[in-house]
């Protein structure tokens, strides 16, 4: 055990030490951390989910639920797909949902018909999660 001289003198280095020490770990620990995955947690700005969420009126909890709930009930493809053609009926949203659905049937080579319809029960099932996180 050290004398009280020797604590004194350690602590006085002690505090770099620990700071070095600290940093240290916190890289091992992020290096071997599981990759962090899911709507809106990867993207700084907010994603069209939670934009149209938000935009609604409703509060940045009740949209972050919704957002976490619609992308485990529909999967990544289905999810990609509704903020893809969210997306872009947000850059032009003079052309309605139709005309982003052709957009994006047109850029991915898709029925557009299909998209459209696959996109509004996307929006069905957005709203209800909306409504059960509220």
């Amino acid at each position: 055990m050290a004398s009280i001289g020797e604590a004194s003198r350690l602590g006085s280095g002690g505090f770099w030490t620990r700071v070095a020490f600290a940093l240290a770990l916190a890289a091992v620990v992020i290096a071997f951390s599981p990759p962090v995955a899911g709507p809106g947690l990867a993207q700084a700005p907010p994603t069209v989910v939670e934009a149209i969420c938000l935009n609604g009126g409703r509060s940045p909890a009740v949209c972050a639920c919704a957002e976490r709930t619609l992308f485990e009930r529909l999967g990544d493809d289905p999810y990609a797909q509704y903020e893809a053609v969210g997306q872009a009926w947000l850059s032009n949203p003079s052309g309605g949902w139709d005309g982003a659905a052709a957009d994006v049937a047109a850029r991915i080579g898709g029925d557009p018909r299909e998209i459209l319809n696959q996109t509004k029960l996307y929006g069905q099932l957005h709203r209800e999660v909306m409504r059960a996180c509220a």
